[in-house]
This record gives structure tokens, C-alpha cells and sequence, in this order.
């Protein structure tokens, strides 16, 4: 059965689609989910940013306009809530916007609930199943120790939405600069143990119908000449006669980053361009209005939202998703024939790679020696010994690396030498293979590590290996 996480408790479980049930926290995960699950791995989303920023009204907008944009698609965008939860919550906050009522802040819960979609062919991308986590504006303004406890989900999630509102940091009487949020969540991945390179960062300034005059007159125009409003509002008949050029539009989007980046310097937000560096995370920058309006209280100025670039945060995170999946290609071969092999699996160590390497924009793929055919194909999980054979295979790396590609990067865990890897001293993969071992080896290789327990953690392995592997 394959190994996903749990949507709910973010521990790793065993599913199929006749076992449900989570053995961790005993809740049934949709059978439509780990369907999707199954054929693409899951888009982890969270939201972080202060109270009342505009994070759940986004939500709402976001999923507003691909319900309209699934009518007059092609081919046909197709938008589905997989569990009672999405639905009863997506109904609730729709409710109250058509009401012309602005939405209540999350609640700081000890357990959040995700929200559970698929999407189909938005921009492109197929079979897409999203967990989205909308954490409370507390959470990053509150108790920076508590982050981990209450969103676990950090741990997963490769892109990160990060709310920011100009107009309420000015207004700001609590004494908290416009980068706490991001600090108080790398502080939470800390504490969770999680890396934070390759993670992407995309700064959402909300509320930008406030902002009038000071921005500049492209990002004005960009916000509202919004092609997939227009879109949302076409018939059937007329997006056949104008395709969409989705090509353009991600170019554009990338243009408006690059200038929201400069907006954010200029309004106190140098930090968190810093903080992104720092941590080798990739940052973007989006602007939009989930209702086009302002609000006077709990009301909002008027209740047919006019809402503006509210999917270029989605784009990003399935373009990223997308990309990372064409990125580099690693490789990770255990040494079955090795007697002291148990000394590296006993620890998990090569399932620990895996999920360092997750986050890295890589696709990797473990075998085992004497069997050329993976043992676990790009993205899957590895888990648990090698199964006994008949006979001990012989310990040669040739077979295997032979049928890999120029570009691959190469993780070797053996424990004693291998036959032939002296054949391949003076070949590109010295350069490209990393052994790491428990004992010095008497074949003399350019990248090698003694790995001593509890002196190395995984995650210091992993970032010495990218920075001795060197780039396509």
C-alpha cells in the first residue's frame, strides 16, 4: 500500500482506497483524495499572517472564481471539495460574503482542520489535489513558542502564503514589525526540524484597493486588467474565439513580483527579502483584492465582491510544484549485499533523505544493489530492509548507474567497498556520486562521509551533498 500523509494529523500512514482510516489519529481520509494522492503527490498550502489581514476572505475569492471559471473552460477546469469539512466551511464563509459580511478570524484551535480540494486543469496542470491549511492570525502573533504545537503542517507544506496588508501594518498599535509572521514560522521550523531551503515564499499583499495612489500605475493596471476575471465572466462560445494565453500571463506575473519586491523594501519589508536569502527559500510576490472593496465595521462596502488576481497565488504554487518535479534528479542506491547495511536502515536513514531531500526541488529514486529496476520510483518514499534473497548480490554500482542519466546525483549508502566503483574514478561520477559509509574505504573517491550516529544529522548530510554536487 502506499505511504501518504495524513491530511489530518500529518503523520505518515499506510492508505488505499478500501483502508481509510488514519491508525494515528483514527479519522477516515477521503477515498477521493488518496485517489488523487496516489497519481500526484499532494500541494501542501498554509497560510500565515496577522489577525484580521484578509487570509480566509482570500480563500473565499480564490475558490469563487474557479467555481465560475469551471462553466466557460477549456478544456474543462474542474474544482471539487473532497471532504464534509471544505464543504460546510466553503458554504459558510460564501454565505457570509454574499451577505456582505466580512469573515470572522480563525480560531486558535489546539487542532486545525484542513481544507480539502482537486483541481483539474487549472493552467494547465492536471489531477492536482491541494491540502490548504488557513492557521490562525494568533498563531504568528502570539506566543512565537507555539507555532510547532499548533501547525504541524509547516513540516509539509513546499510553498507558503505570507499576508501582508500595508494599510493595517500602518495602522499597527501592538509594536510588531511587518517580517514577525515569517520569523515566528521559521522559528515553528525550527522547532520542527524542518528545512527551509527550497521552500517557496510568496508575500501576498491583500486589501490593495486601499493602497489607490501609491502604488505604481503597472501594478494598478496589472491588478485591474485581471485575465482570469475576465475569463470567469465570458461565455462558453467567446473563450474558444479569444484562447487564453497562459504563457503571457505567468510573464507578467513574474514582472509584478519583481516590482512588488521593490514595494515591499520601500515599505519597511528589507527583512523579510532578507530573512528569504538567509534561508535560501524562493520568494515571489503577488497583489490582489478579494472583494475590490473596503469594510466599515463587520460590512463590507458593497456585497458583490469585485475580485481581483486572486488565483496568482494558486499559479504560483502549481507552477513551483511543477517545476521542482523537472528539476534536478537524485538518486539514492543501498548497499543490500553490505553485512553492516542494518546500521544505516535500523535508523530509517535513508527514509530521513528522502524527506530532507523533498523540499529541495528534486525527484528521487532509491534501488537497491543487484536489482537495476528501482526499488522505489521518483517521489515514492523508501521504507524498511531489503527483502532476502537467495543469494547475496554482488556489490557492483555499475549496472545501475549505467542506466541513469547525465544529470543524475547519485547518494550511495554501502558499508564496505564496492567491486567497481574504482571503474568509475576518473568518469564524470566523480563528481556526481556521494558515498557515505561507516568505515574508511580502500577505493579513494573525491566525496565520501564517515557517518558516525548522533554526530550527523540528516539534514547536514544533505546540505553538504548539494554543496559539493555541483550544478547541471
Amino acid at each position: 500500500m502506499p505511504i501518504l500523509v495524513c491530511p489530518y494529523c500529518v503523520t505518515r500512514q499506510e492508505f488505499s482506497v478500501s483502508n481509510i482510516t488514519c491508525d494515528q489519529c483514527g479519522e477516515s481520509v477521503p477515498k477521493s483524495f488518496i485517489e488523487a494522492a496516489m497519481v500526484r503527490d499532494p500541494i501542501w498550502l498554509v497560510t500565515i499572517g496577522s489577525r484580521q489581514v484578509g487570509k480566509t476572505t482570500f480563500i473565499d475569492s480564490m475558490v469563487s472564481t474557479m467555481k465560475a471559471m469551471v462553466k466557460v473552460s477549456n478544456p474543462r477546469i474542474r474544482l471539487k471539495m473532497l471532504d464534509t469539512h471544505t464543504m460546510k466551511t466553503m458554504q459558510e464563509i460564501q454565505k457570509r460574503t454574499l451577505e456582505g459580511k466580512i469573515q470572522p478570524p480563525t480560531k486558535k484551535e489546539q487542532k486545525f482542520r484542513p481544507l480539502l480540494f482537486d483541481v483539474t486543469n487549472i493552467a494547465g496542470y492536471d489531477n492536482n489535489p491541494i491540502v490548504l491549511y488557513d492557521y490562525a492570525g494568533e498563531i504568528f502573533d502570539e506566543n512565537p513558542d507555539d507555532v510547532a504545537q499548533y501547525a504541524p503542517a509547516l513540516r509539509e507544506a513546499n510553498t507558503v502564503w505570507l499576508f501582508i496588508s500595508i494599510s493595517d501594518v500602518r495602522e499597527n498599535t501592538t509594536g510588531q514589525s511587518i517580517e514577525w509572521a515569517l520569523e515566528y514560522y521559521i522559528r515553528g521550523m525550527e522547532q520542527l526540524d524542518a528545512p527551509l531551503i527550497g521552500r517557496d515564499l510568496l508575500v501576498i499583499f491583500t486589501k490593495a484597493d486601499r493602497l489607490g495612489d501609491e502604488i505604481d500605475d503597472t501594478i494598478l493596471d496589472y491588478l485591474l486588467d485581471d485575465d482570469y476575471k475576465q475569463l470567469a465572466k465570458m461565455s462558453l462560445e467567446d473563450t474558444e474565439k479569444y484562447p487564453f494565453d497562459l504563457d503571457s500571463y505567468f510573464k507578467k506575473m513574474e514582472s509584478i513580483s519583481k516590482q512588488l519586491e521593490d514595494y515591499l523594501y520601500q515599505n519597511d519589508g528589507y527583512e523579510i527579502i532578507e530573512l528569504a536569502a538567509e534561508h535560501n527559500m524562493n520568494l515571489k510576490l503577488a497583489i490582489n483584492s478579494a472583494i475590490g472593496a473596503d469594510t466599515v465595521g463587520h460590512i463590507t462596502t458593497h456585497a458583490n465582491p469585485d475580485r481581483m488576481r486572486v488565483i496568482d497565488p494558486l499559479l504560483y504554487a502549481l507552477k513551483g510544484v511543477a517545476t521542482k518535479h523537472e528539476q534536478r534528479e537524485v538518486v539514492l542506491i543501498i548497499d543490500s549485499s553490505s553485512e553492516g547495511i542494518r546500521e544505516f536502515l535500523s535508523t530509517n536513514l535513508h527514509s530521513q533523505a528522502f524527506d530532507a531531500l523533498k523540499p529541495r526541488n528534486v525527484a528521487t529514486t532509491t534501488y537497491y544493489i543487484g536489482n537495476k529496476t528501482p526499488e522505489f520510483t521518483a517521489g515514492q518514499r523508501p521504507e524498511g530492509e531489503p527483502l532476502p534473497t537467495n543469494k547475496v548480490p554482488l556489490s557492483l554500482i555499475g549496472p545501475i548507474l549505467d542506466g541513469l542519466s547525465e544529470d543524475a546525483r547519485v547518494i550511495v549508502f554501502t558499508c564496505h567497498d564496492l567491486m567497481d566503483l574504482s571503474d568509475f574514478r576518473y568518469s564524470s561520477w566523480d563528481q556526481r556520486l556521494f558515498l557515505i559509509t561507516t568505515r574508511e574505504l580502500p577505493t579513494e573517491w573525491s566525496h565520501v562521509l564517515i557517518y558516525v550516529p548522533n554526530a550527523h544529522s540528516i539534514d547536514a548530510i544533505i546540505e553538504e551533498f548539494f554543496r559539493l554536487m555541483p550544478n547541471r
